[in-house]
């Protein structure tokens, strides 16, 4: 049963209402251990998030993650000027920019990838990336996606893309091996050494259980934020008046003697703001099914009992595209952000959920945040984006809410300096 009022949906997924996942979500299990993503029963979830709460609070990642990604901002910035007739395909680029970020603070520096200028890490996030176009196929029908039937009908394109996962995971697990023999390891910040040092002080977690983890945060936390940067730009390109009042505010800004601009003043920004609340409320890139369970007892959600026992879903893709909440809820308007009364702001918050809510909220949210806002900050201050002839409205037509990849598989822009 599919629900669409928002207080409907929270009452699925708020804290206190503690629904439990379907056992759809046990196809996503990796090396035979649920991780958060996976695990079904809210006791379960609680016990897994509480080991993870720390690492990703906003103190935690600011303290941690924000030099980790000013670096992968100053690489991204140094890629763009150096291409050639300034022609850039920032689909690809900016899951590289994503991984590279999400390995550092996964693994730390010296375990991470560098796709972003080395050339033998990048193939595995391209193959990765463009393979998500099946995502759909392989949710829906598991059992199938990637047997030799479908690799025989759908010829060699799809058999890449279905081997793209394994490669990344074997690389992957080649960085988990050099990170475990280094004897430097502990030099730097990474989650894998929280769990590690959890470990060690008697968290009797199994090293598959680990493992599990650090490749689920990796996907969720690379996939994410990388296609919302890329529709961010994109509509950017695709309505210049909003790119030049987003270069006015961004140019504004102080800087420090380092000519950085300061994480709190970034994220004081209201255009900056708008500009990414309504790429996420047209584009919302995990919208897929949230399967919950009706408790015991049954509830009754805009007043229709449903029995216990029942599967419901609350579409981020339906609160989104209230036109009651949302007017004209097709189009990009950055304005409604920032031009709503109290209460029409009140209610367009309430129905606004990109990251989820309640206990199963996006964990990596402050993450993602620092590094939408740092990179298009940095983006935007130096250069201007324009669409090319290839990035059409029908060639970034969002494929479905599950995978969230432009139809087109690509995000080609100029980018030009001033």
């Amino acid at each position: 049963m599919t629900l669409g009022h928002p207080a409907d949906y929270r009452e699925i997924y708020d804290t206190k209402s503690k629904y439990e996942k379907t056992i759809f979500f046990r196809q996503f299990r990796l090396y035979g251990e649920d991780n958060l993503f996976t695990t079904q029963r809210y006791s379960d979830h609680q016990i897994k998030k509480r080991k993870f709460a720390s690492a990703y609070s906003k103190s935690n990642v600011t303290a941690n993650a924000e030099g980790l990604v000013r670096e992968r901002v100053e690489a991204f910035i140094e890629e763009i000027s150096a291409t050639p007739n300034g022609l850039v395909d920032f689909f690809v680029l900016m899951d590289c920019f994503s991984h590279d970020v999400m390995t550092r603070f996964l693994y730390g520096p010296s375990h991470a990838t560098d796709a972003i200028r080395n050339p033998n890490d990048r193939p595995y996030i391209v193959n990765l990336k463009r393979s998500q176009i099946y995502t759909p196929l392989g949710v829906n029908l598991g059992w199938l996606h990637g047997s030799w039937l479908l690799k025989s009908l759908l010829g060699i394109t799809y058999t890449k893309t279905c081997e793209a996962r394994d490669d990344m995971m074997r690389h992957m697990e080649s960085k988990l091996r050099e990170h475990d023999d280094d004897p430097d390891r502990d030099l730097d910040y990474s989650l894998y050494r929280v769990l590690r040092q959890a470990r060690v002080e008697g968290d009797h977690m199994s090293k598959n259980y680990m493992v599990s983890e650090m490749f689920d945060h990796l996907s969720a936390g690379q996939m994410t934020t990388a296609s919302t940067l890329t529709y961010v730009v994109w509509r950017l390109s695709r309505q210049p008046e909003w790119q030049v009042r987003l270069q006015e505010e961004l140019r504004a800004m102080p800087v420090n003697d380092k000519g950085r601009v300061h994480l709190s003043t970034i994220e004081a920004c209201p255009v900056l703001d708008a500009v990414i609340n309504e790429t996420l409320r047209l584009h919302p890139v995990a919208s897929g099914r949230q399967e919950r369970i009706v408790p015991a007892g049954g509830r009754t959600y805009s007043g229709v009992f449903v029995p216990e026992g029942t599967t419901v879903i609350g579409p981020t893709l339906v609160l989104h595209h209230d036109p009651e909440v949302y007017p004209d809820p097709q189009s990009w308007l950055p304005e409604r952000w920032l031009e709503a009364d109290e209460a029409h702001l009140k209610a367009m918050e309430y129905s606004f959920v990109p990251f989820g809510h309640g206990a199963r909220k996006c964990i990596g949210l402050h993450l993602a945040s620092m590094e939408m806002r740092l990179l298009l900050t940095s983006i935007y201050r130096r250069f201007s984006t324009k669409l090319s002839e290839t990035s059409t409205d029908e060639s970034m037509e969002m494929l479905s809410a599950l995978a969230a990849v432009p139809r087109g598989l690509r995000c080609e822009l100029y980018v030009a300096k001033g």
